[in-house]
């Protein structure tokens, strides 16, 4: 799991990856914050925290303590990626289906059938 690769280092590339995600999405966690605490980087840090990119940017001295968790993203970011990546691929089946209209309109254009024979 990705997540039992995070060092919170800036760089590691998958801390830099987990911690723009989560940035990114407004999320925290797999299904959300408290999945943390399965993870060598939360028993390892020993300070009952989650990384800051799971803190919320409004809140003002976020530490990404446990005991704070309204100062948290509350969703995971897994429906939330899951999500995207669904956006992404209509966008995808949207441009190759115009591609291959496009490909039809022309190439009848320029490569006319000859419907009219007898």
């Amino acid at each position: 799991m990705l997540y039992d690769e995070y060092n919170g280092t800036n760089t590691d590339a998958p801390s830099r990856a987990i911690d723009y995600v989560q940035r990114q999405l407004h999320c925290c966690g797999i299904t959300n914050y408290s999945d943390w605490k399965n993870t060598r980087w939360f028993n390892e840090s020993r300070n009952n925290s989650v990384p800051l990119s799971c803190c919320k940017p409004n809140v003002n001295n976020c530490t990404g303590s446990l005991s704070r968790p309204g100062d948290l993203y509350p969703e995971g970011c897994e429906a939330l990626v899951v999500k995207k990546l669904k956006e992404i691929m209509m966008y995808v089946i949207w441009a190759a289906l115009t591609f291959a209209a496009i490909q039809v309109c022309y190439s009848d254009l320029f490569h006319p059938t000859d419907y009219l024979r007898i």
